[in-house]
């Protein structure tokens, strides 16, 4: 091989392109490829900027850090949520319902697709008025958090306040 040509007269990166899909360079037989390596961020500074999802890290993601502010569908009550940056089994924010009054804490059960699954324990319940404790499901769409799930029994939307 001079100068990157083979002896057929073919760019050594024309057979090495070809071969990249596993198929046959044209006019040519089938080349063995080797399968690559996947990217990581580590090796990949363009991946490492995009943002992530919660099913590829098992965390709550950055971008759903912050305070969320909205109410039940059902009833129309307020709701005040903390949440913060964690991992699965770990407490990642606060809930207050302002009327009941009662607060509590999360913390990230799983995530499942673009879902995290939250326990709810509430905390403070001076009047016995809320429940002691549930599993609540979010969902953000855009800048809206959803909350919902059928143990929980209530459904919510949430904006960052």
């Amino acid at each position: 091989m001079a100068d990157g040509v083979t002896s057929e007269g073919r760019r050594s990166s024309d057979t090495a392109e070809a071969g990249a899909g596993g198929g046959a360079p044209s006019g040519g037989t089938p080349q063995p490829t080797e399968p690559k390596a996947p990217k990581t961020p580590e090796g990949d500074a363009s991946l490492s900027a995009a943002p992530v999802s919660p099913a590829l890290s098992g965390r709550t993601p950055a971008g759903w850090a912050g305070t969320w502010r909205g109410s039940t569908s059902n009833d129309e009550e307020l709701i005040i949520v903390n949440l913060r940056a964690g991992k699965e089994g770990q407490a990642v924010g606060t809930i207050e319902w302002p009327v009941a009054p009662c607060k509590g804490e999360l913390t990230l059960v799983a995530v499942i697709g673009e879902k995290l699954v939250i326990h709810e324990v509430i905390t403070e319940d001076p009047k016995g008025t809320c429940r002691a404790e549930a599993k609540i499901d979010f969902n953000l769409k855009g800048a809206t958090l959803f909350l919902g799930g059928s143990e929980w029994g209530k459904e919510a939307t949430l904006r960052r306040a």
